[in-house]
């Protein structure tokens, strides 16, 4: 037995010692492959997905340094005012008292009387194609005839908050008008680090400044009149 093991070894020194010259070789192939397979494939197989890691951080920083050079050069009484008067045109909630001071001034500026106003609640039953933004729906009947009618809207364009009328109907001596008011849901502040802060566009600043030029009236609203109200003409929203 002894002999036996002798024997192999020696037969496996000789071996070796004939073959060395292609055993490492092909040891270092197999060693390559396994290396190839286990740690540099897996990584050549997640390049795609790190890359688009590697790129959306890159652009969060841009958006970064970006917002941070909007913020050096902005002006801040100038961006309040801004604020401001956006918020007026496109309230947040909804401004009842704001409508109404509104309906007030355009009848006023238009020399149009209002026969009675009706608040209708929800914009979504008036063929509107704005169904997606959130209005105040009210029914508005003054004296007169188109003419009466289109001096009133005009006005009333000219007003905030921004509105919309959707339905026009005369009758003898009166016309009802159909007007949307809108607004703003209440939003939940959230913190999103990949908003993005940038200056307003030549669109937006042309927008703003036409709507700088809007009115803003908090006069007291429309009078209630006893016959009117007694008779269901005036329907108070509140």
């Amino acid at each position: 037995m002894k002999f036996t093991k002798e024997l192999n070894r020696q037969s496996l020194e000789e071996i070796y010692t004939e073959k060395k010259a292609y055993i490492v070789p092909v040891a270092t192939i197999l060693v390559s492959i396994l290396l190839f397979i286990f740690f540099i494939l897996p990584q050549i197989i997640q390049f795609p997905s790190k890359k688009s890691v590697i790129d959306r951080e890159n652009e969060k920083i841009e958006t970064i340094k970006s917002a941070i050079n909007v913020a050096k050069n902005a002006d801040i009484q100038k961006l309040d005012n801004d604020l401001a008067q956006v918020n007026q045109t496109f309230p947040q909630g909804k401004e009842f008292e704001k409508v109404l001071n509104a309906i007030s001034a355009a009848a006023g500026f238009s020399n149009s009387f209002i026969l009675s106003y009706e608040f209708q609640d929800s914009a979504t039953t008036v063929g509107t194609k704005i169904s997606d933004i959130p209005a105040l729906n009210f029914k508005v009947t003054i004296f007169g005839g188109p003419v009466e009618a289109a001096a009133f809207i005009e006005e009333l364009y000219k007003l905030n908050p921004i509105s919309e009328a959707v339905n026009i109907k005369t009758d003898e001596g009166s016309t009802e008008l159909s007007i949307l008011f809108f607004y703003r849901p209440i939003e939940t502040i959230s913190e999103d680090q990949s908003a993005e802060i940038k200056n307003l566009s030549p669109e937006q600043g042309k927008t703003l400044s036409l709507i700088s030029n809007w009115r803003n009236f908090d006069i007291p609203p429309i009078p209630q009149n006893e016959s009117s109200v007694s008779a269901g003409t005036r329907t108070s929203p509140f």
